[in-house]
């Protein structure tokens, strides 16, 4: 194996810097000492669905149509779950295992359904609903007797989980299978690998009150013992990095995650604002996704009771189409609404603008655009008069964060407040119009732009040097040149000349583009139907 990315989802130097400074964390200040690392800054909105995708083809959402877990459907007034079609355009992999030259190994990748490659896939149980969940077909029941019955997933947003205890019970439970899997697959002939590890991104969701002594919900006495509890979760994984790199001491190594993370504390009602300033209006009362099974975490968790093969609920199947479409139209009078939401991911707001000749029952003539659009930025900007609270609202057009043929695709309006630790609400408009509240009990930590980089191995600079100006998009042309695989010219990251060894091959090699051009594209379409299953 010449390269190993190893994903931990949500990891922030915030939390792992005093452990390691602390020496808790052994591995992880190994390979700091003997490598280089840095902040990973990530998409805007700081999403696991865009970042990941982002970070594998080396393209920003604007390119790829990839801006949450839900995407519009063209320019109607549905949304679908974003899927493997996502992959739009060439990831690392593809490029590498092109006419068989190199063996790649994927597992538990955002958004990644199998296909045939040269190599191996492993899906992500949470994005990949029906078929195979593994190429070749056969590996799903050689991991299934490795593993005791194979598990990357729990619903950790149930209440059942309001038990910490049985949270970590379970989680623990998925990383023993995890490690068992990744042990097995890294033993195969491999000439690259990356594995996601999804836990990581859970437990700082449910288990950041216990980190945080200014946090709402924090309790001292709790908080010790699960304080303790959190640290000996990345103690195994520490020991996990420790063991895999000494198995594979050839190999470069790098460590990244798809976001930061830090307290999520405060919740913002967008739909009831919006209709409270009379942007929105209603065809009728209630919840816009009527008894919110709607919801990104509901959808998500009904998808994963269907792959574990229990009963779909009655309710998300009514929703939900076959394509996992969600259609808010008999909640919402389009025809007198200047505005609209879709029902985003908590993190961060969006506000469609309802515009003539664009949405089915476009109401704002495009002279109009311009001045709505800064009328609702000015409410905004002012939102703690509404509010009674002084917040800090961080307001983005799409043309300011994205570049590319689907820019057009993105919310009108994208905004944050309080640099993410406020839940923006879309799915209902009853409630309080603002509380300092998490977003529920087992949502006390939420995502934050920066995540961890980490490079070390053979052909990697040691001295423990801290880089900046990392992104995403540096991760695919970075890699392609450690392959000496030539990189796209649309690509719109760097290659992070700076991590490697001046003596080494891969740092006297000169960096080589190629013209993605009409053929690219054409190559990258045939790609996307496969992935998709239509090829």
């Amino acid at each position: 194996m010449k390269v190993c990315i190893l994903g931990l989802d949500g990891a922030t130097w915030d939390l792992l810097m005093p452990w390691i400074e602390e020496g808790k964390l052994p591995t992880f200040s190994t390979l700091i000492k003997g490598g280089v690392w840095g902040k990973l800054e990530s998409t805007v909105p700081p999403v696991t669905s865009p970042a990941w995708v982002s970070l594998a083809t080396g393209m920003n959402p604007g390119k790829l149509g990839v801006f949450d877990f839900l995407s519009r459907k063209d320019y109607s007034y549905k949304a679908y779950r974003t899927t493997s079609a996502a992959f739009g355009r060439k990831a690392i992999w593809d490029y590498l295992a092109a006419d068989n030259r190199r063996k790649v190994g994927i597992v538990n990748y955002a958004m990644l359904s199998p296909y045939e490659i040269n190599g191996f896939i492993v899906s992500n149980t949470i994005f990949h609903r029906t078929g195979d969940t593994t190429f070749p077909s056969a590996l799903k029941e050689e991991l299934d007797q490795i593993c005791d019955g194979y598990q990357d997933y729990i619903a950790y947003q149930e209440k059942e989980y309001n038990d910490t205890g049985l949270f970590l019970k379970d989680v623990n439970n998925v990383l023993d299978k995890q490690f068992a899997a990744i042990r097995y697959l890294m033993e195969q002939p491999c000439d690259f690998f990356i594995w996601v590890l999804s836990a990581t991104d859970w437990v700082q969701h449910l288990m950041w009150k216990y980190i945080d002594a200014s946090h709402p919900l924090h309790n001292p006495e709790e908080s010790a013992e699960y304080r303790l509890k959190l640290l000996e979760f990345w103690q195994r994984i520490d020991d996990f990095l420790r063991q895999a790199i000494e198995k594979n001491r050839e190999s470069n190594f790098l460590i990244v995650s798809d976001h930061g993370f830090g307290p999520q504390d405060e919740c913002f009602n967008l739909a009831k604002w919006l209709e409270m300033k009379g942007y929105l209006r209603r065809s009728r009362g209630g919840k816009i996704f009527t008894g919110a099974k709607n919801s990104i975490m509901s959808l998500l968790n009904a998808m994963v009771k269907t792959a574990l093969g229990k009963k779909v609920p009655r309710t998300f199947a009514k929703k939900v189409s076959s394509t996992f479409e969600v259609d808010i139209t008999d909640e919402i009078d389009f025809a007198r609404s200047k505005v609209y939401v879709l029902g985003h991911t908590i993190p961060f707001g969006a506000i469609y603008i309802n515009l003539e000749g664009r949405e089915p029952q476009g109401c704002v003539k495009k002279e109009e655009y311009a001045i709505l659009k800064a009328q609702i930025v000015d409410e905004l900007k002012n939102l703690s008069v509404d509010i009674g609270k002084d917040v800090e609202v961080q307001i983005f057009s799409p043309e300011e964060l994205y570049w590319g043929p689907y820019v057009t695709m993105a919310p009108d309006i994208i905004f944050t407040i309080d640099n993410w630790r406020c839940s923006v609400i879309e799915r209902r408009f009853d409630g309080p119009l603002f509380k300092n509240e998490p977003f529920s009990n087992r949502h006390t930590g939420a995502h934050r732009m920066n995540g961890i980089f980490l490079a070390y191995g053979p052909d990697i600079n040691d001295g423990g040097a801290e880089l900046s100006g990392l992104t995403l998009y540096d991760i695919a042309p970075t890699v392609l040149h450690m392959f000496g695989v030539p990189i796209p010219n649309d690509v719109d990251g760097r290659v992070l000349s700076e991590i490697f060894r001046s003596d080494s091959e891969i740092a006297k090699r000169p960096l080589r583009y190629v013209d993605a051009g009409e053929v690219g594209r054409l190559k990258s379409r045939i790609i996307q139907l496969r992935k998709s299953g239509r090829l």
